[in-house]
């Protein structure tokens, strides 16, 4: 049962932000708190603390709260305010999970939180690029927006080394404010199949847990670019691959660099195959490759939904060279489909789809040769009207 609730902040749509800062007379590290989360937190520390019995408890807590998807402990600040959460509102497990996972959880395995459950505030360490950082990310074809944990170490260590000369850091620390909420507070979880998701307290800390999840990517790198690299082997010209965060994938010209999300990031294995041979097939349209760009139909006003088709009919092409045991090829079948006849729409006529299929079949098989057989083609340069007559 509920105690009552205190007035919560809202859980979406606030934009609040604790910056730990360092006060310039005492020179202490303060947080800068808004009053909607001091408003929500100030009850339940009175109550506990008042209580002369077990207001200790709330602090002190043998059982220390935990991230329950992850494992890691909370750190002391983040104990301090899920504990008093979970006194006041009288929950007993110490598991929580943080509203970044709640729509996944939703969307995934059917977990809902309860209607007006009030969400606990709790502080996450972030690190980032500097303003002078990101200006040097794009000069070696990262976005802006990247994360440290997104960028190479050997990118890192230049960029580093050219601030450290300019009398600038790389980078800087705060803290964000997030929410989270009690395991027992979401429907279809505890009690149910779903509850294999939960993992038990590792007693680790947010940073040992980020540190293993990092060096469980390097891995998964690894394992992922050997792959890659076994397809590409006999690519007379091969594009640099990185593997990013990102939810779209796509090939970058200006860098010649194939950006991609790591096999453990997608949804299965067939997601992962057709995605990089897709962006594979659109790096051989790079000059010192096959070179479509330069082609008459390239400069059409769609000459991009042409070459989605290429890229896509490419991988499709491609299926026939691995084991049918070994991937669902009906799955990507499907999906492909789909997204050949989307590109094609942007043409107007029956007569214009027809070619364009016909002549994206061609470059198509052009381009999947040229990464699995190079030597077996022959790359011309033709107008679209002697592209299609007689060439197909």
């Amino acid at each position: 049962m509920l105690l009552e609730n205190p007035k919560a902040p809202a859980a979406k749509g606030e934009n609040i932000m604790t910056t730990l800062q360092i006060n310039k007379l005492t020179k202490e590290p303060t947080i800068d708190i808004k009053e909607s989360v001091v408003d929500f937190i100030y009850p339940m520390m009175e109550k506990a603390l008042g209580d002369w019995q077990n207001g200790g408890k709330a602090l002190i807590n043998i059982d220390d709260t935990f991230n329950a998807l992850h494992g890691y402990t909370f750190n002391q600040q983040n104990r301090v305010t899920t504990k008093l959460y979970n006194q006041h509102f009288g929950f007993e497990h110490k598991g929580f999970i943080s509203q970044s996972s709640f729509n996944k959880l939703y969307k995934e395995h059917g977990i809902k939180l309860i209607k007006g459950t009030k969400l606990c505030p709790i502080w996450f360490n972030s690190i980032v690029f500097t303003k002078a950082a990101k200006d040097l990310l794009v000069k070696y074809g990262y976005k802006r927006s990247s994360y440290p944990s997104q960028v190479s170490k050997e990118v890192k260590a230049k960029i580093e080394e050219q601030l450290n000369a300019a009398g600038e850091k790389m980078i800087y620390r705060f803290s964000k404010l997030s929410y989270v909420a009690n395991v027992e507070s979401f429907e279809n979880l505890l009690g149910t199949e779903n509850e294999k998701l939960l993992k038990e307290n590792k007693n680790i800390t947010a940073e040992q847990w980020q540190l293993i999840q990092e060096q469980e990517k390097n891995s998964t790198e690894l394992k992922d670019l050997e792959f890659i690299n076994s397809m590409i082997v006999n690519m007379e010209s091969k594009p640099d691959i990185k593997f990013h965060k990102e939810m779209t994938a796509y090939y970058r010209p200006s860098t010649d660099t194939v950006n991609i999300r790591r096999s453990s990031d997608m949804l299965t294995d067939e997601n992962f195959l057709e995605t990089v041979i897709h962006e594979l097939i659109h790096s051989t349209n790079h000059q010192t490759r096959t070179n479509r760009r330069n082609k008459v139909i390239y400069n059409e006003t769609h000459g991009r939904s042409l070459e989605e088709c290429v890229a896509e009919i490419g991988m499709l092409y491609s299926l026939k060279r691995f084991d049918d045991n070994a991937i669902d090829k009906d799955k990507i079948y499907n999906n492909a489909g789909l997204y050949i006849k989307g590109w094609l729409s942007m043409f107007k006529t029956k007569k214009e789809k027809v070619e364009r299929l016909l002549i994206a079949a061609k470059l198509a098989d052009q381009a999947e040769k040229y990464i699995f057989q190079p030597k077996e083609i022959k790359i011309v340069n033709k107008p679209i009207d002697k592209q299609f007559n007689g060439c197909l």
